[in-house]
């Protein structure tokens, strides 16, 4: 597939992600043979339909706005699988931590926003700027997990 055809395909498929996520109630025009029809669409809740590769491809776009390449997404990968599963609803029971990233306690999260228990967006945004704030990349953050059991 030609690769600017695939970017504009994922630009497109992110989009409809965040419109689903942010915009409620929407409307959408359905178009047919002879007119315009408007039908009122009722929300969900992101994590009702997300998929693990929206969630993922959310995470790894914005990856590149820290400058982070495909192998500082794969540690990025790495690091989430092990804490969360990618799971936006995650809860360690031992220490509290809650979320794909894990935060502890997890209200640390308000500071992006207060919908963080169930916005997967939020959590990712969350995660990668406390991983850029406090290691610079996830491949750091990873390799301070391996050392020391969390990051």
């Amino acid at each position: 597939m030609n690769r600017r055809i695939h970017h504009w395909r994922t630009v497109l498929v992110f989009v409809m992600a965040l419109h689903f996520i942010f915009i409620a109630p929407v409307h959408a025009f359905v178009p047919t043979p002879k007119k315009v029809v408007l039908i009122k669409i009722v929300k969900v809740k992101a994590f009702h339909f997300r998929t693990q590769w929206s969630v993922k491809e959310i995470a790894r776009q914005r990856a590149s706005t820290y400058g982070w390449d495909k192998k500082q997404f794969a540690c990025l990968t790495q690091l989430w699988n092990q804490e969360s599963h990618w799971n936006p609803k995650a809860l360690n029971r031992s220490s509290g931590a809650y979320g794909i990233a894990q935060a502890l306690p997890p209200d640390k999260m308000d500071v992006v926003a207060t919908d963080w228990r169930t916005n997967y967006a939020t959590q990712i945004i969350w995660g990668e700027r406390y991983i850029a704030i406090r290691y610079s990349t996830p491949c750091n953050a990873l390799r301070h997990e391996y050392n020391t059991g969390y990051y």
